[in-house]
């Protein structure tokens, strides 16, 4: 039952996912890569099955996966602007680091997804967090010229000084 939830999921099915809840399907499985529905539907930015399980009693939104990524790793790393907002307004950090020390705003500057950083630092993202290399957001937006990334590159570079101005 678990499986076949976890593929409807992954499918974007919402209505079978649904429907194997309902007979007795947990909404914590996991798959070999230790992903849960939520995961696999962040990821593949399905906002409507994202709403469903943030509803789900039971269901963590930080939860990690094997590699230590959350939903919101995996929707801020694939551009997926409406599951970010919805895992934020469910609560979600928007500051954990994944196994490899990677924040979702890492994640997101490094793909040049320029209203997800913003929804991130609007949250509390830490604009100072360096990836394993020693590189700040703003340093990989820099760096990759990728997006809109003059402008993401200043927002990124005024939130790194207010950050460092906070006590």
């Amino acid at each position: 039952m678990d499986k076949e939830a976890l593929a409807a999921a992954k499918s974007g099915l919402t209505q079978t996912y649904q429907e194997k809840l309902a007979q007795g399907a947990s909404p914590l499985a996991q798959d070999e890569s230790g992903s849960t529905a939520l995961h696999l539907a962040a990821y593949k930015g399905n906002a409507e099955l994202v709403q469903v399980l943030v509803g789900t009693k039971g269901v963590l939104v930080d939860s990690r996966d094997h590699a230590g990524n959350t939903a919101m790793q995996l929707a801020a790393a694939s551009g997926k602007e409406e599951v970010v907002a919805i895992l934020l307004k469910a609560g979600a950090d928007p500051r954990l680091k994944n196994g490899e020390g990677t924040t979702p705003l890492l994640r997101a500057a490094a793909r040049g997804y320029h209203q997800i950083v913003t929804l991130l630092l609007q949250a509390g993202a830490d604009p100072l967090a360096k990836d394993s290399h020693g590189f700040t957001a703003a340093a990989i937006v820099e760096s990759q010229k990728k997006g809109n990334w003059e402008d993401t590159a200043k927002m990124l570079r005024d939130a790194e000084k207010s950050a460092a101005n906070t006590p």
